[in-house]
């Protein structure tokens, strides 16, 4: 299970880092200073991804 630590802003490049075969996923957003909702919504593109596989999308470190 990848986790990926994300510090400053969100960026399309982590969503495009993650491999086919990746079954869960987390982002520590602990390092996170700034989300703005281009941000939220490359979370929600990812989710659908990851459900379509059937695998899961997890935060950690939220506020």
């Amino acid at each position: 299970m990848p986790i990926c630590g994300i510090s400053g802003r969100l960026d399309e490049a982590i969503a495009a880092s993650l491999q086919d075969d990746d079954r869960s996923v987390v982002f520590d957003l602990g390092g996170a200073t700034y989300l703005s909702s281009a941000g939220i919504r490359i979370f929600l593109a990812l989710k659908r991804q990851l459900k379509e596989r059937r695998s899961t999308l997890a935060l950690s470190c939220v506020g």
